[in-house]
């Protein structure tokens, strides 16, 4: 969830955190449009546990003669640790379910936004109606927050202007949550008074619908993730760099990359734009020509393994995309690259292991994809930043649907073919290609030459293979 609560609220001055008087705990009372904002400016932070952690221990320097802080995070009208966990879990990424109406409302509002360029025509003006309603209150909420302010203002000693200043805005508060969910009912054509008692946005019918047609749109795009889409490559322009990597930014806010691409590869990948350390692509054998690359169709990676070797020497392995089927092969290269943790535990009756390596501390994006004939290729791209060493990438996918690997077949009377056999059957295979001249067009000679004198003379990990079966 954003902790940024600034969407579609005012802006207004921000109280200054003040130390907190612990012996006066009755003074309890919650912030009825965002729950965890204990300091009132409008944002879930840290600042806002510690004021709660230091109210209950009884830090302070002086007494405050005001309420200033709204420290009764869950609303049971007592300050305890509970309320300051409620933030910290937060903070740490725990999805919150206790929300205020205007919480939802302003969640609920941030999420069509970033969805807007794939909400479906049917549901357009809808989605733009919700937006419309919650920048119709304003106002409404404009003076909400002064009252809030001023509440915050009142002296402690005087209980009785607490009390009443307490029931105007609680009553203000359920009166104004009351109206939204009757209005956002009208939107979507419910009946008005549904499931209001429950102040639960989340339960209405057009948060529902909305919802629901976000996970269908996401489970869609993450299946035919691009990097290609967001990424440019050769020389391109600031503008075209700074255009590609807002659109990353707003994928993965929106949540279509794949599960296995997390949030440090997303931001590694903006720096490296912003700094103009533009991608590198590659499609299986060579350097990927995105007009003449086949069609395919992405696979899905159930476990990703990355890693920097520093100290390592890149000229020994060489930037090729290798295809491991067998234990012995994946356990002999995990324990060259990982010297620390145990070699993972892949089913390779099931799986296949995809490895891609690239010179330098690079960030390596690689997705495996089928063409129309089930063929296991390697779509990828990496920075292209200098350093020493080389990085790589290990993906464990499952082997539906594969029947060849790099066109060598793997349907064979005699079972699955080693890891070492594939490797000798590319090789052959690409000294037929460059001898015969009948390269695939997304295949540079000069490339396939390239990677056929490292493959050969062991400059990788399955020509070290292929090497060992020379000998």
């Amino acid at each position: 969830m954003n902790n940024d609560k600034t969407s579609f609220r005012p802006t207004i001055e921000t109280l200054e955190a003040r130390n907190l008087l612990a012996a006066d705990l009755n003074i309890a009372f919650q912030n009825p449009l965002l729950y965890q904002d204990v300091n009132f400016d409008q944002f879930v932070s840290q600042i806002d546990a510690l004021q709660v952690i230091n109210h209950v221990n009884g830090f302070t320097e002086s007494e405050p003669t005001e309420i200033q802080s709204f420290f009764d995070v869950d609303g049971d009208e007592t300050v305890s640790g509970i309320d300051a966990l409620r933030i910290i879990n937060n903070l740490n990424g725990v999805e919150v379910t206790h929300q205020s109406v205007f919480e939802q409302m302003d969640d609920f509002v941030e999420e069509i936004e970033t969805m807007d360029d794939l909400i479906p025509v049917d549901l357009a003006q809808i989605s733009l109606d919700v937006v419309a309603q919650m920048q119709s209150q304003s106002v409404r909420l404009t003076a909400m927050r002064t009252d809030l302010e001023e509440f915050l203002k009142t002296p402690r000693h005087d209980q009785t202007r607490i009390a009443d200043r307490l029931a105007d805005i609680r009553l203000a508060a359920s009166e104004f949550s009351e109206d939204i969910l009757s209005d956002l009912n009208n939107v979507n054509g419910d009946a008005a008074d549904q499931y209001i008692e429950h102040h639960d946005l989340r339960k209405l019918g057009i948060h529902q619908r909305l919802r629901d047609k976000f996970t269908e749109v996401r489970e869609l795009k993450r299946q035919d993730h691009k990097w290609e889409d967001y990424l440019p490559h050769g020389e391109v322009t600031q503008q075209q760099v700074d255009h590609r990597a807002a659109r990353l930014e707003k994928a993965f806010g929106q949540g279509i990359l794949p599960d296995h691409i997390d949030a440090g590869q997303v931001n590694q990948a903006i720096r490296s734009l912003r700094d103009r350390n533009i991608f590198d692509f590659r499609f299986g054998d060579g350097q990927h020509d995105f007009a003449n690359a086949p069609d395919v169709t992405p696979t899905t990676v159930t476990e990703q393994f990355t890693g920097y070797l520093a100290d390592s020497n890149y000229d020994d392995v060489d930037s090729r995309h290798d295809f491991i089927v067998d234990h012995g092969a994946f356990a002999e290269l995990w324990h060259e690259w990982n010297t620390t943790d145990a070699v993972p535990s892949v089913d390779f009756t099931q799986n296949i292991v995809v490895v891609a390596v690239v010179p330098g501390p690079n960030q390596i994006m690689m997705q495996p994809t089928l063409d129309a004939n089930g063929n296991l290729m390697l779509k990828a791209a990496s920075t292209r930043m200098g350093g020493p060493g080389f990085s790589y990438a290990i993906q464990v996918i499952s082997r539906a649907g594969i029947e060849s690997v790099n066109h060598v077949d793997l349907n064979r009377p005699d079972g699955l073919p080693t890891t070492e056999e594939i490797a000798q059957e590319r090789i052959l295979r690409l000294r037929s290609w460059v001898e015969e001249g009948n390269l695939p067009d997304f295949i540079p000679a000069e490339t396939a030459q390239r990677v056929l004198a490292h493959l050969e003379d062991g400059g990788t990990p399955l020509g070290r293979f292929f090497r060992r079966l020379g000998q």
